[in-house]
């Protein structure tokens, strides 16, 4: 089914653009769910399914005045993602502290032209602790010019447990997933109402070599799957 940025969506951040006066750009980029409360060394939601689902909504979009116009990148948005587990580590008796461990990989997000795809560099389907990345449609248009599109959402499948020491074999639990794009293609902007491109755009870095970041504190979903994403969302910003 073919979405579109909903006017009430535009309004409300063309609103909040034209009050944050001096602001730094980060207060925009990430709009996280609600964080959940978990204990150390506290397991997910899912068992008996031993891994856990985070996701991302991404979207790209240009300030033009109040408005916010979609813009569809040309290739591809490469994103690290680091997923951490909290557990306990005895220190003395009977005295017990919160220990984490982390895991990377990357994902290259590609516009096909047609669709959205994903690869992952150092994802493990059958050991983890980051089995899987997937990427699910956003919003976007067709017309007899074709189909583009301005959003999508990460998903990624993530062992819900994981050992945080070696000399003490206590499991850590998963914590939060952190996402950073560390890489941003140039893009056109989208006019959603004909849906044809209009002018080439180039992404803005909200720091040296990042152009959008979040993270996913939980509570994580159990499926992997695009109906069950639920995680926070970001936007990659334009000049």
């Amino acid at each position: 089914m073919t979405r579109r940025i909903s006017p009430l969506t535009l309004l409300v951040a063309a609103l909040v653009i034209g009050t944050i006066g001096s602001f730094a750009w980060s207060n925009l980029i990430e709009s996280p769910k609600s964080v959940s409360a978990q204990l150390c060394g506290s397991p997910g939601p899912c068992a008996p399914d031993p891994t856990d689902t985070s996701s991302l909504l991404v979207s790209h979009v240009k300030v033009v005045g109040m408005n916010l116009v979609p813009v569809e990148p040309d290739d591809t948005d490469t994103w690290e993602i680091t997923a951490t587990w909290q557990g306990l580590h005895s220190t003395g008796n009977p005295a017990c502290s919160c220990t984490r461990i982390s895991a990377s990989v990357t994902a290259d997000v590609t516009w096909t032209g047609s669709a959205w795809s994903v690869s992952c560099t150092g994802c493990s389907a059958g050991s983890g602790p980051i089995r899987a990345v997937s990427v699910c449609p956003g919003d976007s248009c067709t017309s007899q010019s074709g189909t583009h599109s301005w959003q999508y959402e990460l998903i990624v499948d993530i062992d819900d447990r994981k050992l945080v020491c070696i000399g003490n074999p206590l499991n850590g639990y998963l914590e939060k997933v952190e996402y950073k794009a560390i890489a941003a293609d140039d893009g056109h902007t989208i006019d959603s109402s004909n849906c044809t491109e209009i002018a080439s755009v180039s992404p803005l870095s909200t720091a040296p070599g990042v152009f959008a970041s979040a993270t996913d504190e939980g509570p994580f979903e159990c499926p992997f799957t695009c109906q069950a994403a639920n995680g926070p969302s970001t936007t990659i910003f334009y000049d």
